[in-house]
């Protein structure tokens, strides 16, 4: 069995960033329907020549399937871009992959709630396949909610769907590109999923 939890890889080609043959998984968590899934990047989860959705690979293992996934562009992406996703969910096969952290008790902490405040210079923390974990003070902030930020993280190909997250382990964003540095707000994504009716509505990370 494969452990998987979020920052951990996922195999495929990578669009978004960059030259690569992998990925990162932004979290794990079970949808409204109690499935087993993980959320990720569209461009990740899609055939590069086909535009087909794949399956999902962790340690050259297939342990699930791509089922559900947007990428809307508007116009050139900026560093917020209001209708901009760049989001996919995957089933997971349980007989074959078991979930696993290295942040202890704080993998349990759900979404951020809607009136949460992520000020400037809070910190964040960001994981990738590539460059790895790192804790970054915001860049600047135009709200009160984990929406409306931008931070100046580092970001190399296969990054791409890794998760940008709270010290206390609140999901905040998905990363989508680099140059500029793009992630896509996760609750908007959940959200949209939910509206849909696809897999990956009512999600809550657990991992």
């Amino acid at each position: 069995m494969s452990g998987l939890d979020r920052g951990q890889c996922l195999i495929n080609h990578d669009s978004g960033v960059g030259e690569a043959d992998h990925c990162t998984i932004t979290a794990v968590g079970r949808d409204a329907e109690d499935r087993l899934v993980t959320l990720s990047a569209a461009h990740c989860a899609r055939d590069s020549v086909s535009g087909e959705l794949i399956e999902l690979w962790v340690d050259e293992q297939k342990v699930g399937q791509f089922v559900s996934a947007e990428r809307t562009v508007p116009g050139l992406p900026g560093s917020l871009q209001p209708g901009y996703y760049d989001f996919a969910f995957a089933v997971l096969d349980e007989s074959r992959v078991e979930i696993a952290s290295e942040r202890g008790a704080d993998v349990s902490a759900g979404l951020p709630a809607e009136d949460a405040k992520v000020g400037t210079f809070t910190k964040v923390c960001k994981s990738g396949m590539t460059t790895g974990p790192d804790l970054w003070p915001l860049h600047r902030n135009r709200g009160t909610t984990p929406r409306e930020h931008i931070v100046a993280v580092h970001m190399r190909p296969g990054d791409s769907g890794g998760p940008l997250y709270t010290e206390d382990g609140h999901p905040l964003r998905i990363a989508s590109r680099i140059l500029p540095n793009y992630f896509g707000d996760v609750r908007d994504a959940l959200a949209y999923a939910l509206s849909k009716g696809w897999v990956g509505g009512g999600f809550e990370p657990i991992a």
